[in-house]
């Protein structure tokens, strides 16, 4: 959320987030990769009010 706010602040027109890779332990990549698309469908209310 912060890096969407600075990124607005600055009047960025595109903010670019790169996923961090598997949970330690973890071989899931399908998982990982749902683990991550959840994580950006949380913010994007706020990625889309901040234009």
């Amino acid at each position: 959320m912060r890096a969407i706010e600075e990124a607005h602040a600055l009047g960025a027109a595109c903010l670019v987030v790169l996923g961090g890779g598997l949970p330690a332990g973890s071989k899931d990549l399908p998982g990982a990769r749902a683990m991550f698309r959840d994580g950006l469908a949380e913010v994007l209310p706020a990625a889309r009010a901040a234009g």
